[in-house]
C-alpha cells in the first residue's frame, strides 16, 4: 500500500510542478490543463481547461 501511495503522490505533485512552471512563466491560461490518473487501470488522460472567453 505505501509505495502506491508515493507513486500516486510523487505523480501530482510532477504535474502540480509542471502547471506552476507555466503560471510562473506567464503562459497564457489556455494552455494549462487538467489531469486525470488511475494508476489501478492504468489511465492517464489530460483536458483542458473550461474556461470561458
Amino acid at each position: 500500500m505505501i509505495p502506491a501511495i508515493a507513486t500516486k503522490m510523487a505523480m501530482a505533485t510532477g504535474l502540480v510542478c509542471l502547471e506552476l512552471y507555466k503560471a510562473l512563466w506567464g503562459q497564457y491560461v489556455e494552455r494549462y490543463r487538467n489531469t486525470y490518473a488511475n494508476l489501478a487501470l492504468p489511465l492517464f488522460s489530460m483536458a483542458e481547461t473550461a474556461f470561458s472567453h
